[in-house]
């Protein structure tokens, strides 16, 4: 019988006996890159990235650790339980029952990861692997992510990922994360995570009561005029406010959306682009297993285009 790429049917031997993974060396490093708080879900070629593998033995290696009875990790819920939930040839990977308690051994905790938005919670997750594997491929450049960010003197320990504004809160998608590059340990730029706009928002709306760009864009304007991030956060004002979305058409209507509203320089600057066209090209594709998301440069509207790994002058 055929193996599903999705499920986790048992690797058997020529004599139809099941296969027990036996340990190698390499395998916590599998399981602690999927026990990322931040990052619960990978591809096989992002995994392979970050810890410096081939790909194809990356993907046999997966194939066997999520075969039962092995069960160390599996292809994540939702395209499990939803065989058309993916584009392409890419299947994002979690920790199961086992990997969870082999990290747990270790003292890492590891949540059984689900969610019913699918897209979102992907492209999220493939920015964050962008990020780490950008540190892994070019050794002056440093990240600092939200559970060491809430424990580190320079900022508050007590505060909230949520930053009041204009009657609400507002957060970023994800998790909030400092850029630094080792050479220059005293500067850095912060962000509170990205925006992931995965086209379900409109840009602007007559309905007041429906979420729109245009909203997302108000808070960030009072929020970069009146340095609300450094109240908050305590920190400098060195800060981004990055949004990724889906096609190229779309983010130059945001960019174009904030320069209607805005031409205010501060805002302008700070406010970062990019495009991730998951639903045309699938994920592969769309998000190649690459540093990009911190090395490449980013849209601004009506300014030059921002590197995050290079263009911090503008900041000191």
């Amino acid at each position: 019988m055929r193996r599903s790429k999705f499920g986790n049917e048992p690797v058997k031997d020529k004599n139809g006996r099941l296969k027990h993974v036996m340990p190698v060396n390499g395998d916590l490093d599998i399981y602690k890159a999927l026990a990322r708080p931040y990052c619960p879900l990978s591809r096989s070629s992002e995994l392979a990235a970050l810890l410096g593998r081939d790909k194809s033995s990356m993907d046999e290696r997966l194939r066997n650790l999520k075969a039962a009875p092995n069960n160390f990790v599996r292809v994540c819920y939702h395209q499990t339980e939803n065989k058309q939930a993916h584009l392409s040839s890419s299947l994002f990977y979690q920790l199961d029952k086992k990997g969870r308690e082999r990290c747990a051994e270790e003292g890492i905790e590891a949540t059984d990861f689900r969610t019913d938005q699918f897209t979102h919670a992907v492209m999220w997750c493939m920015c964050a692997n962008s990020l780490d594997i950008a540190t892994v491929q070019n050794p002056s450049l440093d990240i600092i992510w939200w559970e060491e960010i809430k424990t580190n003197k320079g900022f508050k320990s007590d505060f909230s990922a949520a930053v009041p504004v204009n009657d609400r809160t507002r957060r970023s998608d994800g998790v909030p994360f400092v850029l630094s590059r080792i050479n220059h340990p005293m500067q850095y730029v912060f962000s509170n995570g990205i925006e992931i706009d995965t086209g379900s928002e409109p840009i602007k709306s007559s309905n007041k009561h429906r979420a729109t760009i245009e909203e997302k864009f108000a808070d960030y304007i009072t929020i970069i005029k009146e340095d609300l991030f450094s109240d908050h956060f305590s920190t400098p004002t060195s800060f981004v406010v990055p949004f990724v979305t889906t096609t190229e058409a779309r983010m130059f209507s945001m960019m174009e959306l904030l320069a209607d509203m805005t031409n205010n320089r501060e805002v302008l600057s700070r406010v970062l682009f990019k495009f991730i066209p998951v639903k045309s090209t699938g994920y592969e594709k769309a998000c190649p297993a690459t540093g990009h998301i911190y090395t490449t440069p980013w849209k601004r509207a009506g300014m030059p285009d921002f590197n995050l790994a290079t263009d911090w002058e503008v900041f000191w």
